[in-house]
């Protein structure tokens, strides 16, 4: 069974039609358990989704930005602010509000990478899109600031999302990333590699979504022990059109094999349809 508290997801920017077109400034605030929401079964549990849009908005439109917790504040990085326009810079969530912060942004204006963060600090950036191609670059920063290259991703990655799931060990953290696009077509896979030997396991597909699935976003729920946790999956891109579908995916790890195995619990939605968006999973916001 999830964690039960006060905690809810978050998600930011995306767009609205295809192309790049319609970029979102927008914000939604799903929250997990008031008596109005939607009730689905997750692990034997209950889970109530219910989404509503804050007033606050984004100071700048974002489609496929990052987004990361820092000291519990929403940090969106990047993103493209319009068709072929992709930025570099960064706003957080402060005081009930975003606010650009003038003195950080990215290395590079860009957009579409995978991304995530292991529980020890180890940052994964997948991937991407440079205005020109697709990227395969897999590059991990610890957190001291190091930053290691590592073997190239299998296929050219746009428009993936990755996310983080623990293993039986604390150590045993296994990098996902789910669906994406090689620059030929929009991709079913799920691929997944221990961060423990990033440096020499090449990923593997270890499942296929039941269609295409590009420009969504994930986040992981831990469950109260190491192998029940659940992968979120939001709104996206089917291939054909912009979707609304919220799937929920169980991972479970056998003790047997390093990496876990995944399927697909249950399916809700969110008020709009939204693809290239940002979502993050936090217990309190200011």
């Amino acid at each position: 069974m999830l964690r039960r508290s006060s905690s809810f997801f978050f998600v930011a920017g995306g767009c609205t039609a295809a192309k790049e077109e319609k970029p979102l400034r927008s914000i939604e605030r799903s929250n997990t358990y008031p008596s109005n929401a939607k009730l689905v079964s997750i692990n034997g549990g209950e889970w109530r989704v219910h989404s509503i849009e804050l007033d606050e908005k984004m100071t700048t439109p974002r489609r496929s930005p990052a987004v990361v917790n820092v000291d519990g504040r929403p940090t969106v990085v990047g993103g493209c602010s319009a068709p072929g326009a992709n930025e570099d810079t960064v706003e957080q969530w402060r005081d009930g509000r975003f606010e650009s912060i003038d003195n950080c942004r990215d290395t590079v204006a860009r957009s579409c990478a995978s991304f995530c963060t292991t529980s020890n600090g180890r940052s994964f950036v997948i991937g991407g899109f440079d205005g020109l191609e697709c990227l395969r670059e897999v590059t991990v920063f610890d957190k001291n600031g190091s930053r290691t290259e590592l073997t190239p991703f299998p296929s050219r990655l746009k428009n993936g999302a990755g996310c983080v799931v623990r293993g039986r060990m604390e150590e045993d953290d296994v990098i996902v990333v789910i669906g994406g696009w090689d620059e030929q077509r929009t991709m079913r896979t799920v691929y997944a590699f221990p961060s423990s030997s990033c440096s020499s396991s090449l990923p593997e597909i270890v499942a296929l979504l039941p269609h295409p699935l590009e420009a969504h976003s994930v986040v992981t729920v831990e469950g109260e022990g190491r192998t029940d946790d659940v992968i979120f999956v939001f709104g996206g891109y089917d291939g054909i059109t912009v979707t609304d579908e919220i799937s929920l995916i169980r991972v479970t790890s056998p003790s047997s094999s390093s990496l876990p195995s995944f399927s697909i619990q249950v399916k809700c939605r969110l008020r709009e349809a939204r693809e290239n968006h940002t979502a993050i999973y936090l217990k309190e916001m200011e």
